[in-house]
């Protein structure tokens, strides 16, 4: 992958986001697991949730899995997991 600088980017099959370095993590997020969560319901959709289970499992490849079903999120430039969502949106609910 091309160097990504301090940007912040969010890729999924059907949405991009992207953001300067600047823009505070925690807004970036939520807009990331709204995007997230759009995805997954239209995938859910389309394809239906035990499809999407017996794809995870075994139709795809460990590195194709993450990018289809939940997206590739970088925060500052460098890859992070995608349950920074899951606890960004809790802390969001806690508050």
């Amino acid at each position: 992958m091309p160097p990504w600088g301090t940007d912040h980017r969010y890729l999924n099959p059907m949405f991009s986001l992207f953001a300067p370095g600047k823009v505070p993590e925690a807004v970036f997020l939520r807009q990331t697991y709204r995007a997230c969560t759009l995805w997954m319901k239209q995938l859910k959709k389309v394809v239906g949730r035990n499809r999407i289970r017996q794809f995870q499992l075994r139709e795809s490849a460990p590195g194709d899995r993450m990018l289809v079903t939940s997206g590739y999120l970088l925060l500052s430039g460098q890859p992070v997991n995608m349950k920074r969502l899951k606890e960004a949106a809790t802390e969001a609910n806690a508050c």
